[in-house]
Protein backbone atom coordinates (compact mmCIF):
# COMPACT_ATOMS: atom_id res chain seq x y z
CA UNK A 1 0.00 0.00 0.00
CA UNK A 2 1.14 3.44 -0.83
CA UNK A 3 2.12 6.10 2.07
CA UNK A 4 -0.63 8.43 2.21
CA UNK A 5 1.13 11.19 3.44
CA UNK A 6 2.91 11.38 0.09
CA UNK A 7 -0.05 10.78 -2.06
CA UNK A 8 -1.81 13.68 -0.41
CA UNK A 9 -0.88 16.62 1.22
CA UNK A 10 -1.85 20.22 1.82
CA UNK A 11 -0.52 22.89 -0.25
CA UNK A 12 1.06 26.49 0.52
CA UNK A 13 -1.26 28.53 -1.14
CA UNK A 14 -2.83 32.10 -0.66
CA UNK A 15 -6.33 31.08 -1.53
CA UNK A 16 -8.95 31.52 0.89
CA UNK A 17 -9.30 27.90 1.46
CA UNK A 18 -7.02 25.24 1.90
CA UNK A 19 -5.97 23.00 -0.96
CA UNK A 20 -5.63 19.74 -0.79
CA UNK A 21 -3.41 17.25 -3.25
CA UNK A 22 -4.35 13.72 -4.27
CA UNK A 23 -2.06 11.93 -5.88
CA UNK A 24 -3.54 9.04 -7.58
CA UNK A 25 -1.68 5.60 -7.27
CA UNK A 26 -0.87 4.06 -10.74
CA UNK A 27 -2.99 1.04 -9.42
CA UNK A 28 -5.47 1.19 -6.31
CA UNK A 29 -7.70 -0.66 -4.31
CA UNK A 30 -10.57 -0.34 -2.23
CA UNK A 31 -8.64 -0.35 1.30
CA UNK A 32 -6.18 2.38 0.01
CA UNK A 33 -8.97 4.86 -1.41
CA UNK A 34 -10.52 4.12 2.10
CA UNK A 35 -6.99 4.88 3.71
CA UNK A 36 -6.44 7.72 1.54
CA UNK A 37 -9.93 9.50 2.13
CA UNK A 38 -9.32 8.99 6.21
CA UNK A 39 -6.35 10.89 5.67
CA UNK A 40 -8.24 13.70 3.76
CA UNK A 41 -10.74 13.59 6.59
CA UNK A 42 -8.14 14.30 9.03
CA UNK A 43 -6.32 17.26 6.69
CA UNK A 44 -9.04 19.38 6.11
CA UNK A 45 -10.88 18.78 10.07
CA UNK A 46 -14.63 20.14 8.48
CA UNK A 47 -13.61 22.69 6.78
CA UNK A 48 -14.26 23.35 2.82
CA UNK A 49 -11.16 23.23 0.76
CA UNK A 50 -10.31 22.97 -2.93
CA UNK A 51 -9.47 19.60 -3.87
CA UNK A 52 -6.85 18.72 -6.84
CA UNK A 53 -6.45 15.34 -7.97
CA UNK A 54 -3.56 14.02 -10.11
CA UNK A 55 -4.60 11.78 -12.63
CA UNK A 56 -1.64 11.98 -14.56
CA UNK A 57 -0.19 8.52 -13.90
CA UNK A 58 -3.01 6.29 -13.19
CA UNK A 59 -5.28 3.36 -14.59
CA UNK A 60 -8.76 3.39 -14.82
CA UNK A 61 -10.39 2.50 -11.22
CA UNK A 62 -11.84 -1.27 -11.20
CA UNK A 63 -16.03 -1.32 -11.02
CA UNK A 64 -15.68 -1.65 -7.04
CA UNK A 65 -12.63 1.07 -6.38
CA UNK A 66 -15.34 3.34 -8.83
CA UNK A 67 -18.25 2.62 -6.33
CA UNK A 68 -16.33 3.90 -3.48
CA UNK A 69 -14.71 6.95 -4.94
CA UNK A 70 -18.16 7.76 -5.72
CA UNK A 71 -19.38 7.56 -2.04
CA UNK A 72 -16.17 8.67 -1.09
CA UNK A 73 -17.11 11.75 -3.14
CA UNK A 74 -20.21 12.58 -2.46
CA UNK A 75 -19.77 12.21 1.78
CA UNK A 76 -17.03 15.05 1.05
CA UNK A 77 -19.28 17.24 -1.74
CA UNK A 78 -20.01 19.97 0.93
CA UNK A 79 -17.01 20.54 1.68
CA UNK A 80 -15.28 20.98 -1.32
CA UNK A 81 -14.90 24.20 -2.97
CA UNK A 82 -13.68 23.50 -6.38
CA UNK A 83 -12.53 20.06 -8.36
CA UNK A 84 -9.42 20.46 -10.44
CA UNK A 85 -8.34 17.45 -12.25
CA UNK A 86 -4.75 16.88 -13.38
CA UNK A 87 -3.99 15.18 -16.70
CA UNK A 88 -0.46 16.03 -17.98
CA UNK A 89 -0.33 16.23 -21.56
CA UNK A 90 -2.67 12.94 -22.00
CA UNK A 91 -5.74 14.20 -24.12
CA UNK A 92 -6.84 10.55 -24.49
CA UNK A 93 -7.34 10.86 -20.83
CA UNK A 94 -9.48 14.27 -20.52
CA UNK A 95 -11.47 12.79 -23.06
CA UNK A 96 -12.24 9.60 -20.78
CA UNK A 97 -12.33 11.59 -17.57
CA UNK A 98 -15.42 12.77 -19.08
CA UNK A 99 -16.98 9.14 -18.58
CA UNK A 100 -15.43 8.00 -15.89
CA UNK A 101 -15.72 11.23 -13.94
CA UNK A 102 -19.68 11.19 -14.12
CA UNK A 103 -19.44 7.31 -13.04
CA UNK A 104 -17.55 8.86 -9.99
CA UNK A 105 -19.81 11.94 -9.01
CA UNK A 106 -17.13 14.38 -10.98
CA UNK A 107 -19.30 16.26 -13.03
CA UNK A 108 -18.36 20.33 -12.56
CA UNK A 109 -14.66 20.04 -12.55
CA UNK A 110 -11.57 21.51 -14.67
CA UNK A 111 -8.83 20.02 -15.77
CA UNK A 112 -4.89 20.74 -16.12
CA UNK A 113 -2.09 19.95 -17.07
CA UNK A 114 -0.18 20.69 -14.04
CA UNK A 115 -0.68 21.00 -10.46
CA UNK A 116 1.22 24.60 -10.90
CA UNK A 117 -1.61 25.74 -13.66
CA UNK A 118 -4.52 24.83 -11.27
CA UNK A 119 -2.80 26.11 -8.15
CA UNK A 120 -2.59 29.45 -9.88
CA UNK A 121 -6.29 29.55 -10.82
CA UNK A 122 -7.21 28.40 -7.62
CA UNK A 123 -5.62 31.25 -6.27
CA UNK A 124 -6.31 33.84 -9.10
CA UNK A 125 -10.15 33.76 -7.73
CA UNK A 126 -12.31 30.57 -8.48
Amino acid sequence: MHNVHKNIRLLESTATYPIVLYIEAKKNSIAQITEYFRYVDKLIDGHKFHYIIDLSDTNPPSTEVRILLKKKLQDLDSKIVSYSVIIGSNFLLKIALKFVGSSVGLINFKTYKSVEDAVKFIENGT
